[in-house]
């Protein structure tokens, strides 16, 4: 695994006590969560960058299904109240936008 460059710190302080200055978030986690880009260089804040992506994609997806017509009927078909079927078909459709956002 390669070194990756974190910029540094993205917001520093410097501690008066001993003037030094304090590590907090580097400039490259901070880059990673405002572009929603999980390459941070830390596992477990590009897993919740990679969450809220697919959190954000089904949120976009919500109001097209919303405003289909034949949600209620098809979600009777299926037998579910109609509100988990579209929570469902959201993250669905979540999931294939990541997806083809991959493949390229």
């Amino acid at each position: 695994m390669t070194h990756k460059e974190t910029g540094g710190p993205a917001f520093p302080t410097v501690d008066t006590d001993y003037c030094a200055a304090k590590e907090g978030m580097t400039l490259r986690q901070h880059a990673a969560i405002k572009l929603r880009v999980p390459d941070s260089g830390t596992e477990w804040l590009d897993e919740m960058i990679c969450e809220a992506k697919r959190d954000d994609f089904a949120g976009q997806a919500l109001p097209s299904l919303l405003s289909h017509s034949g949600i209620e009927e098809l979600a009777s078909k299926k037998g579910l109240l109609w509100v988990k079927l579209v929570a469902e078909m959201s993250y669905h459709m979540a999931d294939a936008m990541n997806a083809a956002r991959d493949a390229e």
